[in-house]
């Protein structure tokens, strides 16, 4: 079925690099856009090095609120989006989302970005975009 998912006002989302294998996002994350069905999202990837010696996943989830409680999620990126090793500030990156059904009695969903490098012993930074005001969008363009 199809899902219309919340963001908290902008096609963007800045991916600050905050060490070598932990990464968190930044302010301007907490804006709001719809989407119904595959969208593209556009990832500025921002870092506080010259270059990352190592690529970087980035994972996106969701969950209903419900399951915010209960930690359950829902993977909406089969593997998420592997960032180069060269990775240099201010790169921008696209990534096609695609939700998929989601189990009896889930409807609306919330959003969860898990962020995590491709080292073994990565650290993951988890957010819930809360919501705002309510903005019809294609995050296509």
């Amino acid at each position: 079925m199809d899902i219309m998912t919340r963001f908290s006002n902008a096609q963007d989302i800045t991916v600050d690099v905050v060490s070598d294998i932990v990464l968190s996002f930044g302010s301007d994350a907490a804006r709001n856009v719809f989407f119904r069905g595959d969208r593209l999202l556009k990832i500025k990837v921002t870092t506080t090095f010259a270059t990352l010696t190592e690529g970087i996943r980035v994972e996106f989830r969701f969950d209903t609120e419900a399951g915010l409680a209960s930690g359950s999620e829902i993977v909406i990126a089969d593997s998420g989006i592997l960032l180069p090793a060269n990775l240099t500030e201010k790169d921008l990156y696209q990534v096609m989302i695609s939700p998929r059904s989601l189990p009896s009695g889930y409807d609306f969903c919330g959003v969860f970005y898990n962020v995590v490098s491709t080292a073994a012993t990565a650290g993951a930074f988890t957010t819930w975009l809360a919501d705002g005001p309510e903005v019809a969008g294609n995050v296509d363009s």
